[in-house]
């Protein structure tokens, strides 16, 4: 079931090198790798923190998680409005088993923003 066409998209990498995205819907079953998120934003930049979970990463994507100065950023919203949502550093990570799935939480400094993100998303259709 669409859910109001949400979707995300998570790039994982180095800056000017090869990297992953993840979250396009697989065409024939419409469904994408799980994800949340949540951000927090304070007074100054520094204090800018973010937290996405994904849910059963490839053993390639991990080990980009691994490299010194990998990068994050998460875009999310609806059809092909997807605008940044958070993006920076990554700071630490950490990977659980949790029962057959294998949970990735990634923590990164982030970038920024100078825009409120509910304006970014449409009203949800009726």
């Amino acid at each position: 079931m669409d859910i109001w066409d949400r979707q995300y998209r998570v790039r994982i990498g180095k800056n000017n090198s090869v990297g992953r995205e993840i979250g396009k819907p697989n065409e024939k079953t419409k469904r994408a790798i799980r994800c949340s998120f949540s951000c927090e934003i304070g007074d100054s930049s520094s204090s800018n923190t973010g937290k996405i979970t994904l849910w059963n990463l490839a053993d390639e994507t991990l080990r980009l998680l691994e490299q010194e100065d990998c990068l994050i950023e998460l875009r999310a919203g609806y059809g092909d409005d997807l605008p940044v949502i958070m993006g920076g550093s990554l700071t630490c990570f950490e990977t659980e088993t949790n029962g057959a799935d294998r949970q990735t939480t990634i923590e990164s400094g982030m970038l920024p923003m100078k825009w409120d993100v509910k304006s970014n998303f449409p009203p949800r259709p009726k």
